[in-house]
């Protein structure tokens, strides 16, 4: 009878220990939209433009100059100009609404109805060159192209944009630049939490990524479990 009321007592002190010890390997980083849609804009870096209408999932097989690519298969447009369909692409991804983030496939021109700049013009969402922007805004150049900023200085301005160099790439401008024609600025909840592990993992059919658990992930129970017997044994040296 004693020596059970030690185990019980030993295997309660080290449930108190681990519940004590959970939150550290349990708690995920909850993510804002904003954080949300540039860990999808970032995942994607590196993925080239391919020669024709085929492994479009593979970030570097079948690289070209055409157009081709899985996010115009997305869209509906294949092959086809993708810088603003890329940003859409990643809105998509990372759950954001066409209602708080406009789909659009051409860049400016506001005498067309569903380009970005008409768009965002029209929501009265739209910042002039001089605004600094925040990380999640979108940056319009004036030759027709448009990127994802990422971050911000006092004298740069860096994005992730695709179909630059025919590629997904972490691009640094001046804030001077005078190509910048202004900032489009999604709608995005400040009040939305997003566990990072509901969001659609990177995939690269040539090169698939091991299964791995994220910085946020939980442990499995037998890890847990381990803990437990660890403790347990413990207690029951020093008190048996």
């Amino acid at each position: 009878m004693k020596r059970t009321l030690k185990k019980t007592l030993c295997t309660a002190l080290a449930m108190l220990l681990l519940c004590a010890f959970l939150p550290l390997f349990t708690t995920a980083h909850a993510l804002s939209q904003r954080e949300a849609i540039l860990l999808i804009a970032a995942q994607e870096l590196g993925y080239h433009e391919k020669a024709n209408n085929t492994q479009l999932n593979s970030k570097t097989a079948n690289s070209g100059s055409r157009n081709y690519t899985k996010y115009g298969k997305w869209y509906g447009m294949n092959p086809a100009a993708w810088c603003a369909i890329f940003v859409c692409w990643c809105a998509n991804q990372s759950g954001l609404s066409e209602k708080a983030f406009p789909r659009f496939a051409l860049c400016i021109d506001d005498t067309y109805p569903t380009s970005g700049s008409k768009q965002y013009k029209d929501m009265g969402r739209w910042m002039e060159s001089d605004y600094a922007p925040q990380p999640g805004d979108l940056i319009f150049l004036a030759h027709g192209h448009v990127g994802l900023v990422e971050s911000v200085t006092d004298t740069e301005i860096v994005s992730i944009d695709g179909n630059w160099g025919d590629s997904v790439q972490r691009v640094s401008r001046s804030r001077s630049d005078a190509d910048i024609a202004g900032f489009g600025l999604p709608l995005y909840d400040e009040t939305v939490s997003i566990d990072p592990e509901t969001l659609p993992p990177a995939v690269d059919e040539e090169d698939p990524a091991p299964e791995t658990q994220s910085s946020g992930s939980k442990l499995s129970f037998s890890f847990f479990r381990q803990i437990i017997d660890w403790f347990r044994n413990l207690f029951a040296k020093l008190f048996g």
